[in-house]
């Protein structure tokens, strides 16, 4: 029987609290996650509560994490699993209320939110986020957000341990509790999470008065004070007196093995992450030059392996259908039903080219607006672009494509619609990616959506000269 220790797990997080590193490996059974094992790094788990206080030192810009204790984790006896997700404090996390004004992309709009938050340019990291319920108007978002920088320490950690690689990072706080209301203090971050109103609340506060600003909100007063409040803490003093049995502590080992069971509930079957989690995905790093040599000479045998079978296949086959071409016999009578069959569809082809087909636009309008798209996109390339594919999507169109630097995809977007909104299409960035190629990040990838936003009829009217035909 295969022992806890030798066990490859399914799925490892490591954990960074700002005080105390962790790791977290789960496995899979009937469909469902249940732990296997958490491993503390015994250097960082002994926390000085000396002070008495929770320790608010805000990890954000400038403050950098070396990743050492990535390695000492995954180096433990116990095997990880492959693909390693990483939830750490020195991810800067916000939610937050953002005005559509209109004139850019939801992108756009949080990437220069979390600049005016963080103080990290669009050029100098990489963002995700998810929509939340709003009010109208508003673009309410739960955003996580890292240095180009801190990302590739992390990924470097990983991937020094052989058979390891960083798939997505995340801030621990927001894993689901079970309680009707939920407060989590981190350094520099407070999040609030009730799930007995009718539409869940999630509120916090960024900051080193996080912590201050949260105790003194009215809805965590009102939870506090019905006792259905359940604090997590990452260590120091609970700032209010309550019983132990609502104080989660990470800076315990029966807390975070409590915490390690919620990690497992609270992952979906299908996707493996906790959906209510904003995710950073990472690219898988590229192979060294030993495992493409290793995989290049296993293609090759293999190569050799099909060659050799696919000739002895043929060869059989050949036989066979020798025998099968000297017994073949096509009946007469199959040959003329078959003809038959043919001047039927002959004359149902004549009764529909004879027909009429109403077209529900006007194609040669819909054809300028298309070449107009075509030559605009053609118009827009410069140094900073490469397009590479172009796909339908209904009646929109997306372009797929790299561009060297940050701001590349939003300088074309801006030059596309600068050429095409006078012929019927309105572009928009869908999408953009780092590939932490390179120490800035880049190149980046992007898509761009094309979308009709006139009918075909008014192009017919308002064409002008110099547009393709």
């Amino acid at each position: 029987m295969t022992s806890l220790i030798s066990r490859r797990p399914n799925k490892t997080y490591l954990v960074d609290t700002g005080s105390v590193h962790f790791r977290v490996d789960l496995i899979r059974k009937e469909g469902r996650f249940t732990v296997l094992r958490v491993i503390t790094d015994e250097d960082s788990s002994a926390v000085d509560n000396s002070m008495g206080e929770l320790a608010d030192d805000y990890l954000g810009q400038g403050t950098k994490d070396d990743g050492a204790w990535i390695t000492n984790l995954l180096k433990e006896k116990a095997s990880p699993a492959r693909e390693i997700t990483l939830l750490s404090a020195y991810v800067f996390s916000a939610i937050t209320d953002i005005p559509i004004l209109g004139g850019e992309s939801d992108d756009e709009a949080v990437s220069m939110e979390l600049e005016s938050l963080n103080g990290l340019a669009a050029d100098e990291a990489q963002f995700t986020w998810k929509r939340l319920a709003s009010e109208e108007g508003l673009l309410r978002v739960w955003a996580i957000q890292a240095s180009f920088e801190q990302l590739m320490i992390w990924r470097q950690a990983v991937s020094a341990i052989r058979g390891c690689y960083l798939s997505a990072i995340s801030h621990p706080a927001g894993m689901p509790l079970q309680a009707d209301c939920q407060l989590e203090l981190w350094p520099g971050f407070a999040f609030f999470y009730e799930t007995e109103s009718e539409a869940p609340g999630l509120r916090a506060w960024n900051g080193n008065d996080a912590k201050e600003l949260a105790m003194a909100d009215e809805v965590v007063i009102d939870a506090l004070n019905r006792e259905v409040l359940l604090t997590l803490m990452t260590t120091g003093r609970l700032p209010y007196e309550a019983l132990e049995s609502t104080v989660l502590r990470l800076d315990d080992e029966s807390g975070r093995s409590r915490w390690a069971e919620q990690l497992a509930l609270g992952l979906d079957s299908f996707t493996q992450k906790v959906e209510m989690i904003p995710h950073l995905e990472i690219p898988k790093p590229e192979m060294s030059n030993r495992e493409i040599v290793l995989v290049g000479a296993g293609i090759t045998a293999a190569a050799i392996c099909i060659v050799i079978g696919h000739s002895f296949y043929l060869s059989t086959s050949i036989s066979r259908l020798e025998k099968d071409i000297e017994t073949m016999q096509i009946p007469v009578s199959e040959v003329s039903s078959s003809n038959e069959e043919i001047k039927k569809l002959k004359r149902q082809l004549r009764i529909l080219q004879n027909g009429s087909i109403e077209v529900p636009f006007d194609l040669e309008a819909h054809r300028v607006r298309l070449a107009s798209m075509l030559h605009a996109l053609a118009q827009a390339i410069n140094e900073d672009v490469v397009m590479q594919e172009i796909e339908s999507n209904g009646m929109n169109v997306l372009v797929k494509g790299v561009s060297a630097t940050s701001q590349g995809a939003a300088n074309y977007v801006r030059f596309l619609n600068e050429g095409t909104s006078d012929t019927g299409w309105r572009a928009t960035l869908a999408g953009r990616k780092a590939t932490l190629i390179d120490s800035d990040g880049g190149p980046w990838t992007f898509v761009v959506k094309l979308t009709p936003i006139a009918e075909t009829a008014m192009i017919a009217q308002t064409k002008k000269d110099g547009v393709p035909k």
